[in-house]
């Protein structure tokens, strides 16, 4: 795939990630997390989002982990599969908090996904949820920028 259409798609995958929650709420309101969309008519947008997303987190450097723990909580829904589905949520959030902490340049990401926590028990899970999933789409927006920008350059700077 050309560098400008796999630039293009990873963005539209940011971004759809980071708007699903709010345009699920806008839709069907506020629920209790974000998982119990499952059980609404924005399924669909659910599923899709999240099964976009772990494509797009399996082809980043340490964060098949949490691909992989994504995967599986959209995969067992949270009305049948309790257990499963909210282990593997819990991996998921905990994964993301390791792989954004090992990063060298974007590392400061850890702050407000920590913050995250105190949203949880402050304003419930959904929004808890919520803050850690844009905190983790700026975290991968921010990144995707900044590498889109370094291969524009190495390609102007062969070219000449």
């Amino acid at each position: 795939m050309n560098d400008r259409l796999d630039f293009i798609l990873r963005l539209f995958v940011v971004i759809v990630a980071m708007s699903s929650p709010f345009v699920c709420l806008l839709i069907e309101g506020e629920l209790n997390s974000y998982s119990q969309y499952w059980n609404t008519d924005m399924r669909p947008l659910f599923i899709f989002t999240n099964a976009a997303t772990s494509y797009f987190l399996f082809s980043v450097d340490r964060w098949k982990i949490p691909a992989i723990c994504l995967m599986l909580l959209t995969a067992f829904s949270h009305d049948q599969y309790f257990w499963i589905h909210n282990i593997t949520a819990i991996c998921f959030f905990v994964t993301c908090l390791i792989s954004i902490s090992f990063s060298k340049k974007f590392q400061y990401y850890v702050l407000p996904y920590l913050a995250s926590t105190i949203v949880l028990i402050t304003s419930g899970i959904y929004w808890g949820e919520v803050m850690a999933i844009s905190v983790i789409c700026a975290y991968h927006l921010h990144r995707l920028i900044e590498y889109h920008k370094i291969e524009s350059t190495r390609k102007k700077l062969r070219s000449t």
